[in-house]
């Protein structure tokens, strides 16, 4: 191993050790937003480049190594410094849903993303549905109906923990099934991480457990969705192709930092760190507004500008946020950009550990796993993130009305 990566090792064990004394555990925004960038690099520049993977250069482990630093100085500031309450099932009193709606609005849920996606494979045909994934125009009252199952689906495992029903586990697998049968990874990427979050927020004494479980499932529902895809084309691939593409989709995001970096200032494309924060914080209002009048707030999109980058092994044209920070707005933006999201994301995750509100746990949650995710690219840019965190407040206000049938 390196200095860098030796380096990087060190002070991300520092941090966690320190979280782990001044807070009494290891799990905070640090923990689930920063320590999967130092796995990574580890796992890609010890093991993955004996596989053809390029190593992750020392300019950008160090640069990934003050993003670190600054986030966790960040988060020093954002955490709440009221003792946080621990959170068990008792302490939701406020935010109990109300089984039969539960039930209902899930089987409602289901039956419209599924009428939906039968019309698309009687539209398109089961093999061009199945390949040709977010390219496909599905039904858009369907689309947020699958945006809904996400937060559904915590729900009904929460459900599932009080009262041990196997309708809920049902209805559960149901949810996720739909949700994979997009085909577009991040959808059930994303919901398996909100699940891991809200265990950690709720439920840690399952989170070992859990963690495992679905862990485990994003694995093989990345994989799986590469299986069914090629099977469509009656492609052939070797084992080693779905490898190498699982560690081109985690890695690429970080190893594209230096690519990145060099295409840009070759290209002397012009790039804007403010646009891109705007774009972020207006995905979801530039959704309803281009809807409505014709027009967004910014037509900026960094990810559009990019290009496929060799990664060795395989290929990736995505960058992780604090790398498109960094490219975009130069090493003191990328320095406030991460002390100011560590602040931020840390006082979120704090005020989710101490809320009584469900609709509060399940959007953070869905937050936190986004945030997770920047590792491989900001997903922010897009409209999903936000209306599923607002979704929850809906969703979780609807499932708490009690129908009463007068005889």
């Amino acid at each position: 191993m390196n200095t860098s990566l030796v380096f990087l090792l060190v002070i991300t064990m520092i941090m966690l050790l320190i979280n782990k004394n001044k807070f009494g555990t290891y799990y905070s925004s640090f923990f689930f937003v920063v320590l999967p960038y130092t796995i990574i690099i580890f796992i890609n520049n010890v093991i993955m480049c004996k596989r053809g993977f390029y190593p992750i250069s020392e300019k950008t482990i160090y640069i990934i190594s003050l993003g670190e630093f600054l986030f966790f100085l960040g988060t020093l500031v954002g955490r709440i410094r009221k003792k946080n309450k621990v959170i068990n099932n008792n302490r939701i009193k406020e935010s109990q849903v109300v089984n039969s709606t539960l039930i209902a609005f899930t089987i409602i849920s289901c039956g419209i993303v599924f009428v939906d996606l039968l019309m698309c494979i009687r539209r398109y045909g089961l093999g061009n549905y199945i390949s040709g994934g977010e390219l496909y125009a599905r039904g858009q009252i369907a689309e947020h109906f699958r945006l809904v199952l996400v937060i559904l689906s915590i729900l009904l495992i929460e459900e599932y923990l009080k009262k041990k029903k196997l309708y809920h586990m049902f209805l559960l697998i149901c949810s996720l099934g739909l949700i994979f049968s997009s085909f577009i990874k991040y959808h059930i990427i994303a919901t398996f991480l909100s699940i891991i979050i809200y265990f950690a927020l709720v439920h840690r004494e399952y989170l070992k457990k859990i963690g495992v479980v679905f862990g485990s499932l994003i694995i093989v529902s990345f994989v799986l969705t590469y299986v069914i895809t090629f099977k469509s084309y009656n492609a052939s691939v070797t084992n080693t192709f779905y490898g190498n593409h699982l560690w081109g989709y985690i890695a690429g995001g970080i190893l594209n930092i230096d690519n990145g970096t060099t295409f840009f200032s070759m290209r002397r494309t012009d790039l804007s760190f403010v646009l891109w924060i705007v774009e972020m914080i207006t995905s979801f209002p530039s959704m309803i507004t281009n809807k409505l009048f014709g027009f967004s707030f910014t037509d900026y999109i960094f990810c559009q500008k990019t290009i496929e980058f060799n990664l060795g092994a395989s290929s990736s044209n995505v960058i992780c946020i604090p790398g498109a920070a960094y490219i975009q707005g130069g090493l003191i933006c990328f320095a406030i950009f991460v002390f100011v999201a560590g602040m931020i994301i840390e006082y979120v995750f704090c005020k989710a550990k101490r809320t009584v509100s469900m609709s509060r746990l399940v959007a953070t949650s869905v937050f936190l796993s986004y945030c997770m995710l920047s590792f491989f690219a900001s997903f922010f840019e897009l409209s999903a993130p936000w209306e599923t965190m607002l979704l929850s407040f809906v969703v979780v206000e609807i499932t708490k009305i009690k129908f009463v049938v007068k005889h």
